[in-house]
């Protein structure tokens, strides 16, 4: 099924950048779950998603259990094994195959190609590919797991102006949804303020401006790392969710490769569903021009062509999971 498309509008003229416009289409997908059983739309829910099916997947299986009692589901190892892999899998083709066409280097296509053909071998079969694929395709020392200067995660880092050297860690942390189950919260705006960077003190809820290409390209790639680790160690899978005290209301929430995704189910008489609801990282991001706005001004870029450029790398910064373009026009 087609997910939608994303169309940003941008004009140069009279030396500068006209505002911005977002234009995000995306099927009404949860239209089609009202007055289904609920077996029925958790079976259903992946295959409306060609990306991240299998986060999708979960985040519904979670918000349909709570609405129906069920405190401690949990997916099957087969199910997390295979988010894990769908996690890696989009994490390595930005990494690989979008951020360098980006910065005008050379994609290892070839090499991305052969490891996806890997993803149904056995596992230390596709253990063995990956650290391959890390190594040699990345550029990723095998003992630090560290850029080494003449690999491609290395160039790109450095065309980005971004340090070399990755963090320890990613705080992979899920907040707690109940409060959202609260009339007066809004999830959408709790999400997308996680999604963040956060440059007030005084008001840590302040939506502030979003990752820069730099940082955006560093926490994928330790993201893909951890990834990583998580399938060689059998890692749960990162999940929470919430029931509503008094109806048969349930949150489900989970993290894909583009980050913080949530459901909401609420069920009527006969286990069928009364209202679904779906918050997804570009729903969220692209719901208009405010983030692109506010990442393409921090970047600051200082005439037309740098303008151009910027924008492209904003827009990958954010990650939308929808093809994309941009409609330049300059005058």
């Amino acid at each position: 099924m087609n997910t939608g498309t994303l169309r940003v509008q941008a004009r140069w003229a009279a030396g500068r950048l006209e505002p911005l416009q977002v234009e995000l289409q995306r099927p009404a997908v949860t239209s089609l779950f009202q007055g289904q059983p609920a077996a029925q739309v958790q079976a259903s829910v992946p295959l409306f998603y060609s990306l991240c099916s299998q986060a999708q997947g979960l985040a519904a299986g979670a918000a349909l259990a709570a609405a129906r009692g069920e405190a401690n589901w949990t997916p099957s190892p087969a199910s997390t094994r295979a988010l894990w892999q769908e996690a890696l899998h989009e994490h390595l083709w930005r990494l690989l195959l979008d951020w360098p066409v980006a910065l005008g280097l050379e994609a290892p296509r070839e090499a991305f190609a052969i490891w996806r053909k890997c993803r149904q071998a056995d596992p230390a079969s596709f253990a063995a590919a990956t650290r391959q694929l890390f190594e040699r395709a990345l550029g990723l020392d095998p003992g630090t797991g560290q850029p080494r200067p003449e690999g491609l995660a290395a160039r790109c880092l450095s065309q980005l102006q971004h340090p070399l050297t990755l963090p320890a860690r990613n705080d992979n942390a899920l907040p707690d949804p109940a409060p959202w189950l609260a009339n007066d919260q809004d999830p959408a705006a709790g999400l997308c303020g996680l999604e963040m960077e956060t440059r007030d003190g005084a008001n840590p809820h302040r939506i502030a401006t979003p990752p820069g290409p730099g940082l955006a390209y560093a926490r994928r790639l330790l993201q893909a790392l951890e990834a990583r680790q998580a399938l060689g160690t059998e890692q749960p899978y990162p999940l929470r969710s919430a029931a509503s005290p008094d109806r048969r209301q349930g949150l489900g929430l989970t993290r894909t490769a583009r980050g913080l995704l949530l459901h909401e189910a609420l069920l009527e008489a006969g286990d069928r569903v009364g209202c679904y609801r779906i918050w997804a990282p570009t729903d969220r991001l692209f719901a208009d021009a405010a983030p692109l706005t506010r990442l393409l001004q921090a970047l600051a870029p200082e005439d037309a062509g740098a303008t151009r450029r910027a924008l492209e790398l904003a827009i990958l910064a954010l990650d939308p999971c929808v093809p994309y373009g941009i409609d330049w026009t300059e005058n």
